[in-house]
């Protein structure tokens, strides 16, 4: 069996080629992106089987590095590039640290290319904007001059490769201009810990759901207590995180529908990505879980590829709450311990995969919506376009294109029902909870559940121990195993006041 290895590097799943690579290498990240793409793709050309302008990536200004041999090479950089001026020292370094820091990290661990405006337009804000500076990553926050000043030096001393950018009027479309980093500007960090490069983006998110376009959008908010702290225990959390190294464990040969199924999920896998945030909705007491990581993408369902994670070298474990939200509803607002038994059941039906699941779906939704017509809407409308699948007892009959539930019929061996008649079992299993449902906490309930993982991440932290999250599972070391199942069952309960069962998925 071997490992593939990626303690600081991303592969293209296309072109797997599964050789031993020696975690101990001191340089193994240059060997496997030898070994692994560039050896089998010496002659690849970006967009060779997909329309031209699919594989970018926008620019990101926000990484940083703290490697003294990066730091030195920018130091140097800052004296050859010929910016206007000698002023605005500080901002010129911030210009080229975020621009050589994001195309060395693409550079590593993808095979996109990074686009950029050359428009002077893109960088400005609007005029009459009460905000002058977002506290967002964007690019309104960087200037024209310098990033076209970086780039086109970069380009004429051969770092960086360059196709520019088409002006689109009159043909309604148009595309960016976009760069990419050449073996010469990885040659020149060659020896860089990868893992002291880092984003200094905000990592406490804020924002709405926009109910006429169903798109969420960023918004602005002012610093308080509660802001400042969440922001220093993401940070913490994520400093600990990229101490340590990840990979996958593969066997020798992967089977081809193995390799298709990554291709379509997961086309970039980049293990280097461990950086966590919390994104809050509407106010900073709705919502707040964790969000990025590359364990969070890992396709989970149909292949357990998390249970192939390896930390540090080391098999990793995944623990589980147990029936999370409806055991959080139970606890916290009927203030009632959790019942005893399968919680997600649909009385008179076989309690089979598809019944389980379906059940689920169907307390869950309730924690969410506010009527139970939305409720049917969406359980039906999920069913309809294959996103929920019926169990063996539920059949559909007239028109596909209708969304309305009462085109959706069960049947078992007592006879016909209709489609409430299913709901109605569900909810008739949890009589205790009929005062909660259809009152939208779900958003509350993923608020509590986020400072309730905060605070177990904390605890790993502070001890340097790396502990990854899942919303309601974590993926820790074998060896810390023990240690993530007592801190669950303890920190709940301190916060709950009520014991949960956690699951040991591997």
């Amino acid at each position: 069996m071997g490992e593939l290895i990626r303690e600081s590097s991303g592969c293209q799943w296309g072109s797997m080629n599964f050789r031993q690579l020696d975690p101990k290498t001191p340089d193994g990240l240059r060997a496997l992106k030898s070994l692994i793409w560039w050896e089998n793709n010496p002659n690849y050309v970006p967009n060779s089987h997909l329309s031209e302008r699919l594989e970018t990536d926008f620019l990101n200004y926000s990484w940083r590095c703290e490697d003294p041999v990066f730091c030195k090479i920018i130091e140097e950089l800052l004296e050859l590039i010929p910016f206007k001026g000698s002023s605005k020292i500080e901002e010129k370094r911030k210009h080229i640290e975020g621009i050589v820091s994001f195309l060395y990290l693409k550079y590593l661990t993808s095979t996109k290319w990074v686009g950029y405006w050359r428009k002077k337009a893109a960088y400005s804000l609007p005029r009459g904007s009460v905000c002058k500076r977002s506290r967002y990553e964007t690019v309104t926050n960087y200037s024209y001059d310098y990033t076209i000043t970086i780039v086109d030096y970069l380009h004429e001393k051969g770092y960086i490769d360059m196709e520019l950018g088409e002006w689109g009027r009159g043909r309604g479309t148009g595309n960016i201009s976009r760069m990419r980093a050449t073996r010469k500007l990885s040659a020149l960090f060659e020896g860089v810990n990868i893992r002291t490069i880092y984003p200094a983006s905000e990592n406490i998110i804020l924002r709405t759901d926009d109910e006429d376009t169903s798109s969420k959008k960023i918004i602005e908010y002012i610093d308080d207590d509660f802001t400042v702290s969440a922001r220093a225990n993401v940070n913490l959390i994520n400093e600990v995180l990229r101490q340590h190294s990840y990979s996958l464990y593969l066997p020798d040969y992967v089977p081809k529908e193995t390799v298709d199924f990554l291709k379509r999920k997961v086309p970039f896998l980049d293990l280097t990505d461990v950086y966590l945030r919390r994104k809050f909705v509407d106010d900073f007491e709705s919502g707040g879980r964790f969000y990025g990581g590359f364990w969070q993408n890992l396709p989970n369902r149909i292949i357990p590829f998390r249970s192939r994670i390896r930390i540090d070298g080391e098999p990793a474990s995944e623990i589980d709450y147990a029936s999370f939200h409806v055991a959080m509803a139970y606890n916290i607002f009927e203030k009632m311990p959790t019942p005893r038994g399968e919680l997600y059941y649909i009385p008179g039906f076989s309690n089979d995969k598809k019944c389980r699941k379906f059940a689920k779906q169907t307390l869950l939704r309730t924690l969410n919506v506010k009527s139970r017509g939305e409720l049917r809407n969406s359980i039906a409308g999920d069913i309809l376009k294959g996103e929920l699948e019926l169990p063996a007892q539920v059949w559909t009959v007239k028109s596909y294109k209708s969304y309305n539930s009462n085109d959706i019929y069960m049947v078992d061996e007592m006879g016909y029902f209709e489609f409430d008649d299913v709901i109605d079992r569900v909810l008739s299993h949890h009589p205790k909870l009929a005062g909660t449902m259809f009152n939208q906490i779900g958003r509350k309930l993923q608020f509590l559940d986020s400072q309730l993982t905060e605070k177990i991440l904390l605890i790993f932290a502070k001890e340097g121990k790396p502990c990854l999250p899942i919303h309601d599972s974590f993926v820790v070391k074998r060896s810390d195993r023990s240690l993530l199942k007592r801190v669950m069952i303890t920190e709940y309960k301190k916060m709950f006041g009520f014991p949960i069962k956690v699951d040991v998925e591997f």
